[in-house]
């Protein structure tokens, strides 16, 4: 018996809870990163967190093998762990899940967040990053100003037909 079990229910009884919890772990290991609402980010940070532990400690045991197995039940996900995530995760103590907030879905207003494996941060390049900073404020090559004054000019001057047509109305009435 499991005393002091106190995972979130997410709203599903234990057995569809625990298979969520296992394909999402699955499609972690072998995609590193997918997105999903936040408290179940959450329910599956530590129970990744587990699986690469028990991969770590039992490199080549088929004991540690099975232990995976039982818990993921996808054979490409046991194998890629076993063989891609867990050696490359050697040098670290925990903390193998990240999660990043995204914010909120549009359907439903569910918070939102992307899951990661340690090793799969979100990097953007050094040269992408200063080529940005390089050209920040300058214009595209071709840029007329003329023409963006002159689309500011007739949306400003059609808003101000509207205002005075909106004021005649009321007068009138």
């Amino acid at each position: 018996m499991k005393h002091g079990r106190n995972l979130p229910k997410l709203g599903r009884k234990a057995a569809h809870r625990d298979a969520m919890l296992s394909n999402m772990a699955a499609s972690l290991i072998l995609h590193h990163r997918i997105v999903t609402t936040k408290q179940k980010a959450r329910a599956l940070a530590p129970f990744v967190d587990r699986l690469i532990q028990t991969a770590k400690n039992g490199k080549k045991s088929l004991s540690a093998r099975r232990l995976v197995a039982r818990q993921l039940y996808s054979p490409e996900a046991v194998e890629k762990l076993f063989s891609d995530t867990a050696p490359k995760m050697s040098d670290r103590e925990g903390g193998y899940v990240r999660i990043y907030r995204l914010g909120r879905r549009v359907g439903d207003g569910a918070e939102t967040a992307v899951v990661t494996i340690g090793m799969a941060t979100i990097k953007v390049d050094k040269k992408e990053k200063k080529e940005a900073k390089k050209h920040k404020g300058e214009r595209p090559a071709g840029y007329d100003r003329t023409k963006d004054e002159e689309i500011f000019l007739e949306k400003a001057a059609a808003k101000s037909k509207t205002a005075e047509e909106s004021a005649e109305e009321a007068k009138a009435s």
